[in-house]
């Protein structure tokens, strides 16, 4: 008994390792995955094993308990591996584990924290946008605003598979994810997403449905500022170019004749070679400057 308890004990303080490596990557924004990521290609360590993995082997050479789990694991997925024998093998590093297990987790904890926070204030915003990934699965993304502790926060609050992409589609989908995680449609005081018709039309579209639910609700383009900033810089390039027509320079290279420098011949050749280069501009010019003296 006292042996099964001190095997739980170690089990808990490597999985307390492994969970703080996932919680770091996470948070550095890098991937967790690699090519050769089964526990008895460890023993390669030419081999590129992936971030998680690689942390594992790092943090291992330092410390005591996971050193002797990672060892163990190897010695078990060789002989899992080989045709002697299979044993039991439990890791606590595999990608299922890693991935059904506890990444869920610490975005359940993520989200619940998230959910919380929502709650206290109970007001928010939604941004809402879906794209495809790989597979060509359309995934939408919902993203909060809220204030907490007199403090903006803009969070993700969820992501999940879309089917339907109409606007009573994505009405359903948010009105249910939201509902899972015990939040009103009528807590909502704007949303936000991009001008697709599905989602901006004020008869089908998504904003059409929050707003019979919520009339208060006020919508506004995901890209509002940057269609600001772009109508700004199309006016401004009118008047600029406006300016400079009146100005008669434009954009073009300005010219000038080159000095003659009383010790250095090089540069009677660079002032003549300019002289030749702008014959029409001087022309132009004198014939400029001579019209000018008869007007005035």
């Amino acid at each position: 008994m006292a042996k099964k308890s001190q095997e739980v004990q170690s089990r808990r303080k490597v999985l307390e390792r492994l969970i703080d490596i996932v919680i770091f990557i996470g948070r550095q924004g890098i991937p967790y995955r690699g090519k050769h990521e089964a526990a008895y290609a460890l023993r390669n360590v030419e081999e590129n094993h992936g971030n998680f993995l690689e942390l594992v082997m790092l943090n291992a050479k330092y410390d005591t308990i996971l050193n002797e789990h990672v060892n163990k694991s190897i010695t078990l997925s060789v002989k899992a591996n080989s045709k002697k024998g299979r044993e039991s093998l439990i890791t606590f590093m595999s990608k299922h584990f890693i991935n059904n297990n506890i990444i869920i987790l610490i975005g359940a904890a993520i989200q619940g924290t998230i959910v919380r926070e929502i709650k206290e204030c109970t007001k928010f915003s939604i941004m809402i946008d879906s794209t495809q990934d790989v597979s060509v699965m359309d995934q939408l993304a919902i993203c909060v605003w809220y204030i907490s502790h007199g403090v903006v926060q803009e969070q993700l609050l969820s992501l999940v598979v879309c089917i339907d992409s109409s606007g009573i589609g994505l009405f359903n989908l948010l009105k249910e994810e939201l509902q899972k995680l015990g939040l009103k449609l009528n807590d909502i005081v704007a949303c936000s997403f991009d001008c697709a018709a599905n989602m901006k039309s004020i008869y089908k579209g998504l904003q059409a449905h929050l707003k019979s639910v919520n009339s208060n609700i006020v919508y506004t383009h995901c890209n509002v500022l940057n269609l600001v900033m772009s109508e700004y810089s199309h006016k401004r390039m009118e008047t600029l170019t406006s300016i400079t027509s009146v100005k008669h320079t434009g954009h073009d290279k300005l010219y000038k004749l080159q000095k003659i420098g009383a010790t250095r011949w090089w540069s009677k050749d660079k002032a003549l070679s300019s002289v030749m280069d702008l014959q029409l501009n001087i022309f132009k010019t004198d014939k400029e400057v001579e019209n000018t003296k008869f007007a005035t």
